[in-house]
């Protein structure tokens, strides 16, 4: 029982967030948003424009860019993560900056020690 609960503390571990990923998520969510309430905004003013019978028809600039927006940071946040793991993979580290050499350590040490927990409970 003891092994199967450190197996599934491991599964549910918190890793450590990074700040990118956190400041992508809110620009994402924010641009949509924003672009969403454009787009709807501009339909109501097309709509309006055709019942009013006006000279001229809104433009949809404003839509249009938004969401180039949002492209351009989800784009801009793929290249970033893209240079981020050539360098990772470069220099040999994961991505909590520990190098493989120290974390295949740590795995077989705890593979290790698990183990040894088990044996000692088959046997005690």
């Amino acid at each position: 029982m003891k092994k199967f609960l450190n197996r599934f503390k491991r599964l549910f571990k918190t890793k450590k967030r990074e700040f990118s990923k956190g400041i992508c998520a809110v620009t994402v969510a924010v641009f949509t948003i924003v672009a969403l309430f454009s787009i709807i905004d501009f339909h109501r003013l097309q709509t309006l424009a055709i019942e009013m019978n006006a000279a001229s028809m809104p433009t949809p600039e404003v839509p249009v860019r938004l969401i180039e927006c949002v492209v351009v940071v989800i784009l801009g946040y793929c290249g970033y993560q893209l240079g981020l793991k050539g360098s990772r993979n470069r220099y040999g580290i994961d991505e909590t900056g520990v190098p493989y050499s120290e974390r295949i350590k740590e795995i077989y040490e705890s593979i290790k020690n698990e183990n040894n927990e088990s044996e000692d409970e088959i046997s005690g």
